[in-house]
């Protein structure tokens, strides 16, 4: 539970499709209103990511990209803002 006990869930998509029709009533929404709230979408991915296996980390800054001998990126090198360690974070998408 967050502030005021709202809850935030994470992004329920099946399909692609279900995904692109997401994405379109997103931007609608926000192009009529002028309003989103970016915090709460941004949590609800880093939840998802989160339940699907990803490391998820805040209070972070990229310092370097790693990229392969064929100067395509594959990661990057992240510094914990708080502790000063170094993260290596590899992916084969980036």
């Amino acid at each position: 539970m967050l502030a005021d006990d709202i809850a935030v869930s994470d992004s329920d998509v099946d399909s692609s499709d279900d995904k692109i029709k997401m994405i379109q009533r997103l931007l609608l929404m926000t192009l009529i209103t002028g309003q989103h709230d970016d915090a709460r979408m941004c949590l609800a991915l880093a939840v998802t990511a989160a339940k699907l296996g990803a490391a998820v980390a805040n209070y972070t800054e990229v310092t370097e990209l790693i990229k392969t001998s064929d100067s395509i990126v594959a990661g990057a090198k992240v510094k914990d803002r708080v502790t000063g360690t170094p993260i290596y974070a590899s992916s084969s998408f980036v």
